[in-house]
């Protein structure tokens, strides 16, 4: 085999923000996969991290810690289902009932004697 002198790559494009970085030629797949996770696959996330919008990053990044679900079930959540309990919830107000507390907050004070006065009396 003849050896290689020099390389020349022709390329035609429209765009400008195309850029060459590490141009490697090898015949070894292992040489080439482990240049590739030590450059390009930290380049394209730190990229991706960039250019991502806020829900795009927060998306990603829970999808590599998956125990953050929980977390966010706890922070949204739990405070969903407690305003929608207490202030959407009928105050469920039953006037003239037995047993309702609103008849205890406004007792009668009249000086006429009422049945179970009376009741009371007859017995003593």
């Amino acid at each position: 085999m003849t050896p290689i002198a020099g390389i020349g790559i022709e390329l035609w494009t429209m765009s400008d923000s195309i850029y060459f970085d590490n141009i490697l030629i090898t015949d070894s797949l292992p040489l080439a996969d482990s240049l590739a996770k030590e450059t390009y696959d930290l380049k394209v996330s730190v990229m991706d991290a960039m250019n991502g919008n806020m829900f795009r990053r927060i998306l990603d990044y829970s999808n590599k810690n998956p125990w953050l679900y929980a977390v966010y079930v706890v922070l949204v959540g739990l405070p969903t289902v407690l305003i929608i309990t207490f202030c959407c919830s009928g105050s469920g107000e039953k006037s003239g009932e037995a047993g309702d507390k609103s008849s205890l907050n406004d007792p009668k004070k009249t000086d006429e004697p009422q049945e179970d006065d009376e009741a009371a009396e007859e017995e003593a």
